[in-house]
């Protein structure tokens, strides 16, 4: 179910969830994908999740991860050592 607010249009359930737009899986699910090795990681979400999610996803959003990390890294040592 769709609703309105603010001039913009969304999901509930999204919301409530924590998604952004255009976010396919919860951060728990993420988490967990980016703990392992891609394949292992696909294989385990498919037994806990119950769908199907490919290692090309799983390597994606690892690498989202990673750069998300590195850049907080550097925005430390940006701040320590100037």
């Amino acid at each position: 179910m769709k609703y309105k607010e603010k001039g913009k249009f969304g999901f509930l359930l999204d919301d409530v969830l924590g998604l952004s737009p255009y976010q396919s899986a919860t951060r728990w699910v993420r988490e967990l994908a980016v703990e392992y090795p891609f394949r292992q990681a696909m294989s385990l979400l498919r037994h806990e999740i119950e769908n199907e999610i490919s290692h090309r996803t799983i390597h994606r959003w690892a690498q989202k991860e990673g750069k998300k990390l590195r850049d907080e890294e550097e925005a430390r040592q940006e701040a320590v050592f100037g």
